[in-house]
């Protein structure tokens, strides 16, 4: 296995238009009107997103991969101050803790590994918080968290395979078909 399964499914699905505006259809029923109460709307989950926002892109990554990662900031209370959506793509599971890397799949460069703790919940307890704060980035800063979820599904413990990825043969010839030219 070579561990990118993520990216492969991007390029592939990315490669056939008729995935692509499916995946756009997809994106714009799952998000219909968002978010209807005013103050969850207006609610800031990070410097430049609102919830509606950081819910329309918790669903993208959700319809395409079946998972979603969220890099989650804390105060030094334990108190969530910061939500975001990262790059389902370029995280990797170990047992120990959540790797993060934005080079996969694009030049790899092991040196921009950055470890994270995975998400302790709501309450953390004060062991918990001390795990956190011990995820550094090189700078010596304490990174966070990641909360990483998808369907589990038997023999996926890692990645999520989205139910369309049967059809992938299908996802695969279309995107052939329109390579061909008629002369």
């Amino acid at each position: 296995v070579d561990n990118k399964f993520p990216q492969n499914l991007i390029a592939q699905v990315s490669e056939s238009g008729t995935a692509t505006s499916c995946m756009a259809a997809l994106n714009q029923y799952s998000y219909a009107d968002g978010f209807v109460d005013e103050k969850t709307v207006k609610f800031k989950v990070n410097k430049i997103q609102d919830a509606n926002e950081l819910y329309e892109d918790t669903l993208q990554q959700a319809n395409y991969f079946a998972g979603t990662a969220w890099h989650i900031k804390r105060d030094g209370t334990g108190n969530i101050i910061e939500a975001k959506v990262i790059d389902f793509e370029n995280c990797r599971k170990t047992k120990a803790c959540i790797i993060y890397n934005p080079t996969i799949g694009c030049g790899f460069d092991k040196s921009k590994d950055v470890k994270y703790s995975y998400f302790k919940g709501a309450n953390p307890s004060p062991e918990d918080l001390t795990e956190i704060a011990s995820f550094k980035n090189d700078k010596g800063e304490m990174v966070g968290e990641i909360l990483y979820h998808h369907k589990k599904k038997p023999g996926q413990p890692i990645y999520p395979t989205p139910d369309y990825y049967a059809n992938i043969s299908d996802i695969n010839a279309d995107a052939e078909n329109s390579k061909f030219e008629l002369e």
